[in-house]
């Protein structure tokens, strides 16, 4: 069984200008099964089994474009 929730935040221009700020959020979900059979016969091998995954994975991303630029520009551009 395997669980990871993950949240990181990014500011895709590398400048204290919030123009270009994110958020990216990752909540994933695994379980995995495995049953397996060897067996050696003289020279060869045999290997048989079964394998079962059920996998769920939520995201839930956020960009927010241009956000120093709010309240600046007019709201009628006519």
């Amino acid at each position: 069984f395997n669980e990871l929730e993950r949240q990181h935040a990014f500011n895709c221009d590398g400048s204290p200008a919030r123009l270009c700020e994110g958020n990216l959020g990752l909540d994933t979900h695994q379980f995995t099964q495995e049953l397996r059979l060897q067996s050696q016969l003289s020279e060869h091998f045999l290997t048989a089994g079964l394998y079962f995954a059920d996998e769920s994975i939520k995201q839930n991303n956020v960009n927010d474009i241009l956000r120093d630029f709010r309240g600046i520009l007019p709201a009628d551009l006519t």
